[in-house]
């Protein structure tokens, strides 16, 4: 127990002036969350998580997710049901978040090795331009992100070791209208990125993590690295030079992970996973920025 608590430690008191993107909850970072990759013995599992993220201009984004799996010898399909509250310097929204489905399929590649393939969907079911006295807050603010995405990715287990791959791809252009023109007064809002009619594209996602197992526990830690494929250059307002600028910038992500899960009982299980970026994006429209994350959570096979 002293080792897991050093490594949470750790992880908590890292330098807070790291910022970037998170995995924040896109779609293919939670979808492939679930490091157990091994062929299940348990049908029905429920969970229970809270999701807690610093973005934008310190925005506090709290999401509560509930989860549902059924799970045979090698397939299993899981659903996802988010509810996104958040709150900044320029006001507050709530609501249900974008719901996510996913089919996996696990094969096993002797006593200490496993793969497993997934492919998934994320529905914009989650509102993406809410407002404040009729004017769009900017991504960060929002449930969900206005758009459909295509989620494929894929696990390898090697005893101690899993390794992970990811593709998340979406065409459609985001519902939010966020301006600043909308908002030409208040210079707090002139710090948001615009994104209205902001299309993401592709991101592409690649880890690896150690696990150290005890009796009831395990503890983990990784790198993460997402990289978006997307024009290299953005529009964005200097407001101390009162003007905007086409600034480069770079598009890959890079995070240090950690976490713990403990089998309360052999029907239930709790997991925590913190989460902190090395590398940074340096402008993201889609409001995904996270200086830090942090989740806690219950699982319980029925």
């Amino acid at each position: 127990m002293s080792k897991i608590l050093i490594v949470v430690i750790f992880i908590l008191l890292a330098p807070a002036h790291l910022i970037s993107q998170g995995c924040s909850d896109a779609g293919v970072c939670s979808m492939l969350n679930d490091k157990d990759i091994q062929p299940a013995d348990k049908k029905y599992i429920a969970g229970l998580s809270q999701y807690f993220g610093v973005g934008d201009e310190k925005t506090a984004i709290f999401n509560t997710l509930l989860s549902f799996d059924y799970r045979s010898e090698n397939i299993d399909v899981s659903v996802i049901l988010p509810y996104v509250y958040t709150n900044g310097n320029l006001g507050s929204l709530s609501g249900l978040g974008d719901i996510k489905i996913a089919g996996g399929f696990t094969g096993s590649l002797g006593e200490d090795a496993a793969i497993k393939f997934i492919a998934g969907v994320k529905f914009p079911s989650g509102e993406a331009n809410g407002k404040k006295a009729g004017r769009s807050l900017p991504m960060v603010y929002q449930p969900g992100l206005g758009t459909s995405d295509l989620l494929l990715g894929a696990s390898l287990r090697l005893s101690t070791w899993v390794f992970g791959v990811g593709f998340q791809y979406t065409e459609d252009k985001t519902t939010n209208k966020f301006l600043h023109e909308d908002w030409a007064n208040e210079e707090k809002a002139l710090r948001y990125n615009q994104s209205s009619g902001m299309r993401r594209g592709a991101d592409y996602m690649f880890s690896v993590d150690k696990f150290i197992n005890f009796d009831k526990t395990s503890i983990y830690g990784g790198l993460q690295l997402i990289h978006r494929n997307e024009n290299n250059n953005v529009l964005r307002y200097n407001v101390e030079r009162e003007k905007y600028e086409i600034t480069e910038q770079n598009l890959t992500t890079v995070n240090l992970r950690a976490g713990l899960k403990n089998n309360l009982t052999d029907y239930a299980a709790l997991h925590l996973d913190v989460s902190l970026p090395l590398l940074a994006r340096d402008h993201a429209a889609d409001g995904l920025t996270r200086s830090f994350s942090a989740a806690f959570g219950l699982k319980f096979t029925l």
